[in-house]
């Protein structure tokens, strides 16, 4: 830390022998030029004012910002800033680094520390900083390799808030003349792919440096990393969730449980169980009906709550959605021939604890025995979902629900938005209706189709936050 407080004295001492590149703002603000009068005031202030506030600000790191709620709008951000204490700094944004770059925003920055001290509704503003840093993309130029590292090694796990006020104009991007319109939050990139193609490869040229050498150099860094918030580690955003830690015990440990209960009772029995052993079709099924449904309905709740998606959560929904329709088939089963026994004046407890024979003396020779699976594994596969049809109409609909959880993504659009949880909410649930209806016993819910279909097409209508083309394509979709 110490060197952070030498890095002024350094700067000083690299006036004497020279920097990196110099790169200059794109724009320049509307205007008549200055007046001799207004010079002449300048320099008076320069002589006889104070700019103390500002004398501290010597560390100049440069880095990238893409927009939180518009990922595609990014712009290279040079930050000047001030080491305030070793948990805070705050840094002023300029889009170059000559006398006439244009100030386009603020940044402060907290260590790990102070992060978590924060609010989980504050922490959503503020971005980690570990991929910039891991990546080579956040540098300090012009000042020795040494105090280089120990900076980025200070920076580490640390996170910002940023506001940029003024887009004028990088990546390609024609930029704005003037400071138009509300302060958009920051982010930061963390992971490979995230920056335009090319975007982080001219600032390399222009300022004749290396990410990909600074990326190699910095590995020594890595083991320091931990886990960050909002990097896309949506795991551990969701497991650091107020949501996840709403119960008295570890969800995790719940599901764990439950999944290997399931396991085992998947396995357990032959095809006739639903006769044989009804207590272990009704425990099998309240695990998958109403359990899987809650568990299903959690996880289409996480970018709702959260703000983010879990991806070994989206997994394990996707492999319990097609065994409630399954499970209702032998449930209905199942309950239909103890009525048929309870009317024909057997034991309904008898029956249920021990089986019974069917009242319709159907021998069934289509069903293969599970033993048969290495042997026949196609034949098995196919007899396990016995009781589900795949007609186009439903197959269409589970893929257009696909393509409306994906769609705000794909347009840039920030997953904290109304349009993206219209998307992601209304999508999952087109998609979880479509397979339970695939059900034959089931088929009636796939009407509820129609309702949510006009309920993504009626709210898009009223929609602000989002663009004319996503609105369009997804009003047609619900069409």
């Amino acid at each position: 830390m110490i060197i952070l407080y030498l890095l002024p004295y350094l700067s000083f001492l690299l006036l004497f022998v020279g920097c990196d590149e110099d790169t200059k703002s794109s724009k320049t603000p509307p205007g008549e030029d200055e007046s001799i009068t207004m010079n002449a005031l300048e320099g008076g202030a320069a002589a006889l004012q104070s700019d103390a506030p500002l004398d501290p600000m010597n560390i100049y790191l440069v880095g990238f910002h893409p927009m939180k709620e518009n990922p595609s709008h990014q712009m290279e951000a040079h930050h000047y800033c001030q080491q305030m204490n070793e948990d805070f700094a705050q840094c002023v944004l300029f889009d170059g680094n000559t006398k006439d770059a244009n100030l386009t925003g603020i940044e402060y920055i907290i260590s790990e520390d102070l992060f978590e001290s924060l609010s989980e509704k504050e922490q959503q503003y503020w971005h980690p900083h570990n991929y910039e840093i891991l990546s080579g993309q956040l540098i300090a130029p012009g000042i020795p390799d040494v105090a280089s590292k120990e900076l980025m090694k200070d920076k580490m796990n640390s996170y910002g808030k940023t506001w940029h006020v003024w887009s004028t104009g990088t990546a390609n991007e024609k930029g704005d003349s003037l400071p138009f319109g509300d302060p958009r939050l920051a982010w930061s990139f963390n992971r490979e792919g995230e920056a335009k193609p090319g975007f982080v490869e001219q600032r390399d040229k222009r300022m004749d440096i290396d990410s990909k050498e600074i990326r190699i150099e910095r590995k020594v860094l890595l083991p320091m990393a931990h886990p960050p918030r909002g990097s896309g580690c949506h795991q551990m955003e969701v497991l650091n969730s107020s949501m996840s830690h709403s119960w008295p015990v570890s969800d995790a440990a719940i599901g764990t449980f439950a999944y290997t209960l399931e396991c085992l009772m998947g396995f357990m029995g032959s095809p006739s169980r639903w006769r044989t052993m009804s207590w272990m079709v009704t425990l099998f099924g309240i695990l998958v009906i109403p359990l899987g449904l809650v568990s299903i309905f959690l996880v289409i709740s996480q970018p709702l709550v959260v703000g983010a998606w879990c991806t070994l959560c989206l997994a394990t929904a996707i492999i319990m959605l097609p065994m409630i329709p399954l499970e209702v088939d032998e449930v209905i089963a199942m309950s239909q021939h103890l009525i048929q026994r309870k009317r024909r004046g057997d034991s309904f407890w008898t029956t249920f604890w021990k089986g019974g024979e069917p009242v319709e003396q159907n021998t069934d020779e289509r069903s293969p025995q599970l033993i048969d699976l290495p042997r026949k594994p196609g034949r098995v596969f196919r007899a396990s979902i016995w009781g589900m049809s795949f007609p186009w109409p439903l197959i269409a609909s589970t893929v257009l629900g696909v393509w409306l959880m994906f769609a705000p993504a794909i347009f840039g659009v920030g997953i904290e938005t109304l349009a993206a949880n219209a998307c992601h909410l209304i999508g999952a649930l087109i998609v979880v209706v479509s397979v339970i209806a695939m059900g034959e016993v089931v088929k009636a819910v796939r009407y509820i189709n129609v309702l949510l279909g006009l309920s993504i097409t009626i709210t898009f209508w009223f929609i602000i936050d989002t663009n004319v083309i996503l609105t369009l394509l997804i009003i047609i979709t619900g069409l």
